[in-house]
């Protein structure tokens, strides 16, 4: 496993507030995920009681994809949510009161790439050109893999119109690849891993969610509402101290990060010791 994690910023800003004396009492905080690699952390932090440390009670709610954790916050169902950028920047657009309290993970080509664009070998796709008239999976609509694709077909000159586009939740992207419903996708970890050792045989198009940018550019992150933002500032130190000091203990330590990965992401043994990571 590679660990390269870029959560410095995040753990610099650790540092500056780690003088503030955490809440007396526990805070419940619902949170809103989807289940990635960036959520490494947070699982961590859970399991070694560094929330509870910091006197925030953080619940990891689960839930199927981008719109679902976007509603869950709306709602007040949830307090904080994961996202990529462009649904929050779209929402945000639409008057939304979203707004990004700290970024995961970023990009940059070629040294830091995660996102995985792909074709199964059953489809005969060897390159972008002959994606046309196929049907790609890209997540949910508005998501970061939807931008992935119209950027790189883009790069190619390809039109978004070409293709037929299916929005199917990430943990079906590998049976409909297997089963040939589809025929490429967008796709982040752990389920690029997964399929890399299925039947899907994937043929590598491209990595990065945008086409050969070289600038650094963030791909995920936690993210409330401005009211919420405003009302909770010591709440949301907390939680950067204990995701900062996590994220800190992960770095290097492998035993560790497989075993989150076997038991809460229930991945085979032999797909978390594949799986590439910044841990």
């Amino acid at each position: 496993m590679k660990f390269k994690r870029a959560l410095l910023p995040l753990i610099a800003a650790a540092g500056l507030i780690g003088a503030l004396a955490p809440e007396a009492q526990a805070d419940t905080v619902k949170f809103a995920y989807l289940k990635t690699t960036s959520m490494l952390p947070f699982f961590y932090a859970d399991q070694k009681g560094y929330f509870k440390a910091e006197g925030v009670d953080l619940e990891l709610v689960p839930v199927q994809g981008g719109p679902a954790v976007a509603a869950a916050v709306a709602s007040g169902a949830a307090q904080l949510g994961y996202a990529a950028p462009t649904p929050i920047i779209i929402a945000r657009d639409q008057n939304q009161p979203y707004r990004f309290i700290f970024g995961l993970q970023w990009e940059r080509t070629p040294d830091q790439l995660w996102g995985a664009m792909l074709a199964s070998e059953k489809s005969g796709i060897k390159s972008f050109k002959d994606v046309a008239g196929k049907t790609i999976l890209t997540g949910p609509p508005g998501g970061l893999c939807e931008l992935a694709w119209r950027d790189w077909l883009a790069k190619n000159d390809m039109l978004w119109s070409s293709v037929k586009v299916l929005t199917n939740p990430f943990p079906q992207h590998q049976a409909m690849l297997e089963v040939g419903n589809a025929d490429a996708t967008c796709i982040p970890d752990p389920f690029f891993t997964s399929i890399k050792n299925s039947k899907v045989k994937p043929v590598i198009l491209g990595m990065g969610y945008l086409a050969e940018e070289k600038r650094r550019y963030m791909i995920d992150g936690v993210f409330s509402t401005d009211a919420w933002i405003a009302a909770n500032s010591k709440t949301i130190d907390s939680i950067r101290r204990a995701v900062a000091k996590a994220t800190r203990e992960l770095n290097g330590n492998k035993d560790t990060v497989r075993k989150i990965l076997v038991d809460d992401f229930r991945l085979p043994p032999a797909v978390a010791d594949s799986l590439k990571s910044d841990y």
